[in-house]
């Protein structure tokens, strides 16, 4: 009966054993077929280069009459109107002007050149300063030359006939000055000579003259320099006469 006992023992001691290392094969099996975690490498962020944006170039206002960025061209919502080498401006300073009469025009081979080739004439002349009627359809402008600075002469530019009118010499203080209030009229600075120069109205539409101011029959008797003030009125201008030859000032005004 003992050793029945011990049969029995021995046996249940035995089937726990390989329970135990049946066990123990499992979880080793299960063990080795979790896969195996690899360690995870953030990637590194490379530094993004700066995208340049895109520059919105400004478009010209609707209406906007300008010059271009060389001063060689009038433009008039962005489109060329006038170009400073137009036959009727080269034409004038090329055969009426005294920057190319006889004398001058052989004078040096820069002269020469710029009297008788456009694109010369082009590149070395500008617009120095424009003004335009309420409707915008004339012009007013004067142009300079590095061939004789800071002379000066003033023209209008019709954009209804494509007409360009000369007012004034190619000399130095002509200038436009000032529309009326109405902007029936306007008044400008020409016929100058020896530093002084006159005072001109005309009608801003016909260009008639309605008034003119120092202006003798010849420039050579011309005493004093005019200088516009103001407009008193719609009619009248008001303005300053400087002496050549003392410190005499006078004020005055004119209507017409």
């Amino acid at each position: 009966m003992k050793s029945l006992n011990k049969v029995t023992i021995a046996i249940v001691v035995l089937v726990v054993l390989v329970g135990v290392r049946s066990q123990l094969n499992k979880e080793s099996i299960m063990q080795d077929e979790l896969p195996v975690q690899q360690p995870v490498v953030q990637p590194v962020e490379e530094p993004e280069e700066p995208v340049e944006e895109p520059v919105d170039q400004p478009l010209p206002e609707e209406g906007s009459i300008a010059l271009s960025d060389d001063s060689k061209d009038i433009l008039v919502d962005g489109e060329v109107v006038l170009s400073i080498e137009d036959d009727a401006i080269f034409n004038w300073f090329s055969s009426e002007s005294q920057l190319c009469d006889e004398s001058n025009r052989t004078s040096t081979p820069d002269r020469e050149m710029f009297c008788e080739n456009a694109a010369f004439f082009r590149e070395s002349s500008q617009f120095s300063a424009i003004a335009y009627s309420s409707d915008m359809m004339e012009i007013w402008f004067t142009i300079a030359s590095d061939t004789l600075s800071p002379d000066t002469v003033v023209w209008v530019f019709s954009r209804a006939t494509n007409n360009v009118d000369m007012l004034t010499n190619y000399y130095l203080g002509n200038e436009f000055l000032s529309f009326s209030p109405s902007g029936n009229h306007f008044v400008y600075k020409g016929e100058c000579w020896e530093w002084m120069c006159g005072l001109f109205v005309k009608e801003s539409q016909t260009l008639v003259d309605t008034l003119s101011i120092n202006n003798p029959e010849t420039l050579d008797m011309r005493q004093r320099d005019a200088t516009f003030i103001q407009w008193i009125s719609d009619s009248e201008i008001e303005y300053e006469l400087q002496s050549s030859n003392s410190e005499e000032l006078r004020v005055e005004s004119s209507s017409f």
